[in-house]
């Protein structure tokens, strides 16, 4: 008896892994329709796929409000970090998807959450020149002098990368262009040596 119900849990949870997997694959393609059929049979929307990437973080990948908006609604943990600790805030500033960032700030992320290197969503859209996701993320109040294990801030992440226009819109907004990283460069040394220019 004890051997049919411990092959039954198996299975069970076999069936589960599935059905969580098909709905990770689903958000990875936007498709809602999938993703909201997977949830709607019992998937969990907290699943983590390739490298603890979950469903939620996908959807901010690829700007996909409206899937993001679904996961929440079912239960999405918006500050779960990947296996990096790279939370869906932080992959919608990577990706520049100013809509969903909005949307996860908006349903609790926490603006200065950090990932394992000490990076922030700021410091990510930064790098990558995400005008929008910065001055959202600055309005909802992220740290502009953050400093991450290297000790490099964002200002120092758009010099390194040549994006003048977050430049000038951190500077304006305060942050400190004599802060120095843990080699002891400043913002306008990276500006001058980034791989941007």
């Amino acid at each position: 008896m004890a051997k049919r119900i411990k092959s039954k849990k198996a299975r069970v949870s076999e069936k589960q892994q599935e059905m969580n997997g098909h709905m990770v694959t689903s958000a990875n393609q936007c498709d809602w329709e999938k993703v909201e059929a997977w949830l709607d049979a019992g998937a969990d929307p907290n699943t983590p796929g390739e490298i603890g990437r979950t469903a939620l973080m996908f959807a901010a990948m690829k700007d996909q409000s409206d899937i993001a908006d679904g996961l929440l609604h079912k239960g999405a943990q918006v500050n779960k970090g990947d296996q990096f600790g790279r939370t869906a805030l932080m992959w919608a500033a990577i990706f520049g998807s100013a809509e969903v960032a909005d949307l996860l700030l908006r349903a609790g992320a926490k603006v200065n959450q950090v990932d394992q290197v000490g990076r922030t969503a700021l410091m990510w859209a930064a790098r990558n020149g995400r005008l929008k996701v910065c001055s959202l993320l600055i309005d909802k109040g992220a740290t502009l002098d953050k400093r991450d294990m290297g000790k490099k801030t964002a200002l120092m992440d758009a010099a390194e990368e040549g994006h003048k226009d977050v430049i000038r819109l951190l500077l304006k907004k305060g942050a400190d262009r004599n802060l120095k990283d843990s080699e002891g460069r400043d913002a306008a040394y990276h500006l001058s040596h980034g791989c941007g220019l």
